[in-house]
């Protein structure tokens, strides 16, 4: 028996299906087919439905739910909160059949709208159509998001022709400019927007005061990871904004990453995300500068990096990264150097309490870099640091 667990009144709208029970004396048992998600159930009062309370469960894995209470009028809803319009209603009379029998119950996934079908946003996009999910694909240059057809998507002309008659909306664009002009002039009240892209704590909260004020929800949800964890299903995905939010999108951001983590309010996970992409700036220059000197000295390569493995100072990212520098061939970026110079002034700008004077002679290496090596990896900084360009 799963525990029945109060919850808000803004549950009592939220049906994809509805099995009103007119004589409830003995536990029916429901298995469901699509998880996870949601149940809401109403007991209401008999004479006119009116609600008299309501319940929710969480239904994680293949559970038997069982339900039992002599009150009657019990009503079950299977769906999300977004999806606020009743697709069905059976009246199910229990002492005509149903009882005891088992019911297979299907559940309607959420429409999605996906912008900005790049680097990232194609694999992203893609796993969510492999699970599923209905999804509306715009991207400015349309043969990009053309390339996820073959999968199952819908091509819009329009971000606001993708987001017409979706229940979540995606962001996974280059910056602010190209999340807001995506969203000029579209229409979110009573959506979820689901904003992804890498942008400022500051951005990140105008948009979504902006999004909240015209009646819609805002969840920033950066993540950790390249084209390989995106198309696997391995990205690090940290979420900031409110619970009740967070808990709506969590099972469709579990096919993009295997824990999603709230973090806190809105701004809270872009700063993280910014630090950590700091990270990747600094840890790049300092093993390219490293790297560099054993060579200039005639240090076997090979015995430098089974040290360093040894050692506590070792980094994944310098063994995904050796053979590019090694070769200085930087194309195939899975993180154009461009977009991590984006990250770097954008750490520079929202710091306040913290000095940012090593940050310059970052964004002049990765500068040099850019020159030589356009829309290439960001390992190019090697080619600068080497003094190749």
């Amino acid at each position: 028996m799963l525990k029945l667990q109060p919850v808000r009144r803004q549950f009592a709208t939220c049906a994809n299906i509805n099995l009103i029970f007119t004589d409830i004396a003995v536990q029916p048992r429901l298995i469901f087919q699509v998880i996870p998600f949601k149940i809401h159930i109403w007991l209401t009062n008999k004479s006119n439905d009116k609600p008299i309370s309501i319940h929710t469960v969480c239904v994680r894995k293949t559970d038997d739910i069982n339900i039992a209470s002599h009150r009657p009028g019990l009503m079950i809803c299977f769906g999300h909160k977004w999806n606020r319009n009743r697709i069905n209603d059976k009246k199910v009379n229990l002492a005509t059949g149903f009882i005891g029998k088992e019911t297979i119950m299907t559940h309607t996934k959420p429409k999605l709208a996906w912008l900005g079908a790049g680097l990232m946003g194609n694999p992203m996009a893609g796993r969510l159509l492999a699970a599923g999910y209905p999804v509306r694909v715009w991207n400015r240059t349309r043969a990009k998001a053309e390339a996820l057809t073959s999968q199952g998507a819908t091509v819009a002309d329009t971000p606001t022709d993708a987001v017409t008659g979706s229940d979540i909306v995606f962001t996974m664009l280059s910056d602010a400019e190209a999340v807001e002009t995506a969203l000029s002039g579209v229409e979110l009240p009573g959506k979820t927007l689901v904003q992804m892209s890498t942008i400022g704590p500051g951005e990140n909260r105008r948009l979504a005061g902006r999004i909240e004020d015209a009646g819609g929800a805002y969840l920033e949800a950066p993540v950790l990871g390249s084209i390989p964890e995106a198309k696997s299903g391995k990205l690090i995905i940290m979420a900031g904004g409110s619970e009740a939010t967070f808990a709506e999108v969590k099972p469709i951001l579990a096919c993009l990453g295997p824990e999603p983590r709230l973090v806190g309010s809105v701004g809270e996970a872009s700063a993280l995300k910014l630090a950590l992409n700091q990270l990747i700036a600094s840890l790049t220059v300092a093993f390219s500068t490293s790297l560099g000197f054993v060579e200039e000295n005639g240090v076997d390569v090979n015995s430098f990096m089974e040290v360093l493995r040894q050692s506590a100072l070792y980094a994944p990212t310098f063994d995904k990264k050796l053979s590019k520098m090694l070769e200085h061939d930087y194309r195939n970026p899975n993180f154009p150097t461009e977009h991590l110079i984006k990250d770097i002034d954008l750490f520079k700008r929202e710091a306040r309490s913290v000095d940012t004077q090593a940050l310059e002679v970052l964004l002049q290496l990765y500068g040099r870099a850019r020159a030589s090596h356009e829309r290439e990896d960001y390992s190019c900084v090697y080619d600068a640091v080497t003094k190749r360009c």
